[in-house]
């Protein structure tokens, strides 16, 4: 991948502090994906992204499920926000907070090289397509809740259905995220309950 194609998904509901974000990432060659105010409008757009800047607070909401996801597909990100670590949990303990404001080159260059060091190397496991399940899982549903409880419904119909695994990797996740889908049109609606 070329050093300056770098996609980022940019979650910030302050008008300029994100106009001026997008214009420094597109200054350095980046591809800005959004800015997003709005944390499901970015949820949806998860998995286009290499990277991703992420404010702590968009709106009256957290940035945290965004922030799982992410964590979930391994893809770096980070936190840019005026907020201190103590409103940040635990479990994203390994992902840096930046202070506003920060320059987009330092954003950038962090960015990078989180990516570089988190290359997984290629696995054909179940486990392994459970993030992008998930991942899928809640760009359907936004509640956090039904998202988990689609991907466990999909999960048993995959299990109850004693079918052979797909040989390949990316056969097994898109079975398995054919099967969500096709849970979601099924029973999205029960889901939500």
């Amino acid at each position: 991948m070329d050093k300056g194609a770098l996609r980022v998904l940019v979650v910030e509901d302050d008008f300029l502090i994100a106009s001026t974000l997008a214009s420094d990432l597109r200054r350095l060659n980046a591809t800005v994906v959004g800015p997003f105010a709005d944390i499901h409008d970015a949820m949806q757009h998860v998995g286009d992204v290499d990277a991703a800047i992420l404010d702590v607070r968009i709106r009256d909401e957290m940035a945290f499920p965004v922030a799982d996801c992410l964590l979930n597909s391994e893809t770096p990100f980070l936190f840019y926000s005026a907020y201190n670590g103590g409103a940040i949990p635990g479990r994203f303990g390994n992902v840096e907070l930046f202070s506003k404001p920060t320059s987009g080159q330092r954003l950038l260059h962090h960015l990078r090289a989180r990516r570089e060091a988190v290359r997984p190397a290629p696995q054909t496991d179940v486990a392994a397509a459970l993030p992008p399940l998930r991942l899928e899982a809640r760009r359907l549903m936004h509640e956090t809740e039904a998202a988990d409880r689609l991907a466990e419904a999909a999960l048993r119909r995959a299990i109850a259905s004693r079918l052979p695994l797909p040989d390949e990797q990316r056969d097994l996740e898109a079975w398995l995220i054919d099967l969500l889908r096709d849970e979601y049109r099924r029973n999205g609606a029960r889901l939500m309950t």
